[in-house]
């Protein structure tokens, strides 16, 4: 799809486990269920407003960036701190006015992504009925994300109540350290899980105080590369599986759809906060405009002005055989410091040779 963007929605900043690498540094609250306050942002009546003005900002994104055309692909992540504790009526109340008020003339995709501790029959129910409709993740990060046996524990009965009741769900795994010598393959087979999906462990929020769980780039690509070749044919590893054709794709042509007018791809994947702040992965946890307010702030911000002229624009870029893929960059560079690219072309020239 051309005309996409993601669209994650911070319903909450709590959560019941206390991650080492969480980049949102969620507020721990050390109960099992949580009663949401009745403050306004949490009324009907907002949450209509609020998404009324993501659908505005969605399009308003689209018409900046000069594309028209084909139905809009649009994913809307319902996140946290942990997303289910807001409750079973509280979340259906965001996922059936997203249907109704954001999915209007799009291509509409719901996630949302849990670390499952919560996730009891009435849940797993909940997400068996709306497969149609809502995505489910969960969370896993070897050694890093519990605290106890216990919660473990609570993790693999939720996940064998999923598998028991056919409900699929993407597994989500961050690259640390900790995954190096964890046998990922072998602990999803063990558990029936067929799809997978790996991100980089960002070194902001609590992963800024945690930064031994980082990887440098080196490492990084030794991991992915390691995890593909050893990937079971009948697991589907999300992550990656488009880069070989675009690359091929983009070997003689720009890939404007991914630079977008010296955007990159960070225009692509939005996080809202329920007070209207907007931030941007390459921009987390400095807001970058407001809904309520002026969202196209975000095109024009100081500091993404600022980022984009310090980390992307490179005159050697424009000599490099894979240029017209990324066009100058990527977010990599802040997180990794790969200032000379060795280890995203060592990645690159790897995926030209696979179709994953």
């Amino acid at each position: 799809y051309s005309l996409m963007i993601e669209i994650e929605i911070r319903m909450i900043d709590k959560c019941n486990l206390s991650c080492k690498h969480c980049y949102a540094m969620a507020r721990h609250i050390n109960r099992t269920h949580f009663t949401v306050s009745k403050n306004y942002l949490y009324t009907r009546e907002h949450i209509k407003k609020f998404l009324e003005k993501i659908r505005d900002f969605i399009f308003f994104c689209f018409e900046r960036q000069g594309i028209s055309g084909s139905l809009p692909f649009v994913v809307v992540s319902l996140m946290g701190g942990e997303p289910l504790l807001v409750g079973i009526e509280l979340y259906d109340t965001f996922v059936s006015l997203i249907k109704k008020i954001v999915g209007r003339d799009v291509n509409l995709h719901i996630t949302t992504s849990t670390n499952a501790i919560l996730l009891d029959e009435k849940w797993a129910f909940y997400f068996k009925e709306r497969k149609d409709l809502v995505r489910l993740a969960v969370a896993y990060d070897p050694e890093i994300r519990f605290s106890n046996k216990s919660e473990e524990e609570r993790w693999e009965k939720s996940i064998e109540l999923l598998n028991t009741l056919g409900v699929e769900f993407t597994l989500n795994v961050a690259l640390t350290s900790r995954l190096l010598g964890f046998p990922l393959w072998d602990f999803v087979k063990k558990h029936c899980i067929r799809l997978v999906d790996i991100a980089p462990f960002l070194p902001v929020g609590r992963g800024r105080i945690n930064k031994e769980l980082g990887l440098c780039m080196s490492e990084l690509v030794f991991l992915i590369i390691k995890l593909l070749q050893e990937k079971p044919e009948d697991v589907v590893l999300d992550s990656f599986s488009s880069i070989p054709s675009l690359l091929k794709k983009f070997k003689e042509k720009r890939n404007e759809e991914y630079f977008m007018n010296g955007w990159g791809p960070c225009w692509r994947k939005m996080i809202v906060d329920l007070e209207g702040n907007i931030y941007l992965e390459c921009s987390y946890p400095i807001s970058v405009g407001n809904i309520f307010r002026n969202p196209w702030e975000v095109f024009y911000s100081p500091f993404l002005i600022s980022f984009y002229k310090k980390k992307f624009f490179r005159s050697s870029c424009m000599e490099c055989e894979f240029y017209n893929f990324c066009l100058g960059g990527c977010i990599a560079l802040t997180i990794y410091e790969d200032t000379e690219c060795r280890g995203m072309k060592t990645l690159l020239k790897y995926f030209l040779t696979k179709t994953l």
